[in-house]
């Protein structure tokens, strides 16, 4: 029983967010770690912050400001895109939100 309940959980991977530029993985960052980032992208530096389980973008370099206001992710494959600097964040390893259970 023990020796199975400990590959089980070496299996298990932690829900982290993948920051992406220029299509590129930048940096893997852990959900449960509390943590506000810089990432350079092509036209300045965006701001990650990742607190209780949640990424959101903090700050952004493009005019319009779109990734901000997309508020903050956790559930497995939700994204947050700043086209204009080529940054694109992704969960992975999340929870399965209760819309994607239903869909699927």
């Amino acid at each position: 029983f023990f020796l199975g309940s400990f590959l089980l959980k070496q299996g298990t991977k932690e829900p982290e967010a993948v920051v992406m530029v220029n299509g590129d993985v930048y940096a893997k960052y852990p959900l449960s770690e509390n943590l506000t980032v810089e990432i350079p992208g092509k036209i300045g530096t965006n701001t990650l912050t990742i607190q209780d389980g949640e990424a959101y973008m903090a700050a952004a370099a493009c005019p319009d400001k779109i990734c901000m206001k997309h508020g903050k992710i956790r559930y497995n494959k939700q994204q947050i895109v700043c086209a204009p600097g080529g940054i694109v964040v992704i969960i992975e390893n999340g929870e399965t939100s209760e819309l994607a259970a239903i869909v699927q």
